[in-house]
């Protein structure tokens, strides 16, 4: 564990209740049949392996290593534990911290993540590397070498951390694996297409040998269609999306139903026939009990109500299902008129799987195609209703 702030380390014996976890430590301390074993063993042996802490004031404690020691000795009752005492500010901390525990045998994604993002920002922090550029990709090409991680493999790592916890926890159990959920923590995932092919348009990762920003490529290979920078692709989209949905409100407007909805009316007027037959057919029951009608009589008029009824009955099913597609139709209008402006309003506020998750509401599909002079064509399919 490099401790590169001081040389001195000094040794003792600290009180439980002076010791802090690390503030937004990234590794999760669990209470499971792991963290039972540790406290059974701390009660029979003690703590073998001091805790790597550092000074705070009001004479506490910030623990650097040994967060899963610390829970366990609290539940076991135990008030004091060894530890060695180095005078490091938050930044070397919590590279220490990180380093320390990237080697365990078993690490979730999302904590290897978020850990990856703690040491990028405390080396970003201490000014080890030029601030000038995107990710700061010396800095994360030095994470790599020291977790044992490409570059680019540390980048997707810190993608994560856009996630929203739902999806996140579906990482940690093994539902998505590291490049789908990636792909997922970016705008436009998995309904952007090239407008030359038809194939998915990839989002790529920046190269300090190519391009400082993300930019999106088509993955058909041979397609003329140029990479095209992916805030570039998001602005051509919002601004897109403002115009159709102001072209669209007029549309509905013009468009909207008349007070009297003919489906409506028409449903009732072949209601109202129905009953009418229905009441016939009971009124010639009654003349046949009474002698007015023959059985002849009775069966032959019967027989005729039956198939008007019969007749009315599917014309009332055809309706209704114009009545239930009308109203569905409806539905989909009004999510995604006020859906669309919700994006567009808040978007700077918006978090990345939220973007996501709103565009995929409103849009069905967006191509994009650069062409080789360098021309831009940008298409939107909102997900209107049929």
């Amino acid at each position: 564990m490099p401790l590169n702030n001081t040389k001195e380390v000094q040794a003792m014996q600290l009180p439980i209740q002076k010791l802090r976890p690390f503030e937004n430590h990234p590794f999760q301390v669990k209470d499971d049949d792991e963290m039972n074993q540790l406290v059974w063993s701390v009660l029979i042996q003690g703590v073998l392996t001091p805790l790597v802490v550092r000074p705070l004031e009001n004479d506490e404690y910030e623990v650097i290593s040994g967060h899963r020691r610390l829970h366990a000795c609290q539940k076991a009752g135990i008030e004091a534990v060894p530890a060695l005492i180095y005078a490091l500010d938050r930044d070397a901390a919590a590279i220490a911290l990180v380093d320390s525990n990237l080697h365990r045998e078993k690490i979730l994604p999302s904590e290897k993540a978020f850990a990856y993002k703690l040491k990028r920002d405390a080396l970003n922090h201490q000014g080890k590397t030029s601030p000038q550029v995107g990710e700061k990709l010396l800095t994360v090409e030095k994470i790599g070498l020291d977790g044992g991680d490409s570059k680019n493999q540390v980048l997707r790592y810190i993608r994560l951390t856009e996630l929203i916890p739902g999806i996140l926890g579906m990482v940690d159990a093994g539902k998505i694996a590291l490049t789908p959920a990636v792909e997922l923590s970016y705008p436009f995932a998995g309904i952007l297409f090239c407008g030359k092919c038809g194939a998915v348009m990839k989002r790529m990762i920046p190269d300090k040998h190519k391009n400082p920003t993300p930019w999106y490529r088509c993955t058909t290979r041979g397609c003329d269609c140029k990479i095209i920078k992916c805030a570039v692709v998001e602005s051509e989209i919002k601004t897109a999306m403002e115009e159709w949905l102001d072209a669209y409100m007029v549309q509905i407007k013009a468009d909207q139903q008349p007070e009297v909805d003919p489906v409506t009316a028409a449903l009732e007027t072949i209601r109202g026939q129905i009953a009418g037959l229905q009441h016939q057919q009971e009124s010639i029951c009654e003349y046949l009990e009474k002698g007015v009608y023959t059985i002849d009589m009775f069966t032959k008029r019967n027989t005729s109500l039956s198939k008007e009824i019969k007749q009315l009955q599917l014309a009332e099913a055809d309706l209704m299902r114009q009545q239930s597609e009308q109203i569905q139709k409806e539905q989909q209008v009004a999510q995604i008129i006020p859906t669309t402006q919700h994006i567009l309003e808040s978007y700077p506020l918006l978090e990345i799987e939220e973007k996501n998750r709103l565009w995929k509401l409103v849009l069905k599909s967006v191509t994009v195609y650069r062409s080789p002079d360098d021309k831009l064509e940008v298409n939107i399919y909102p997900n209107l209703p049929k």
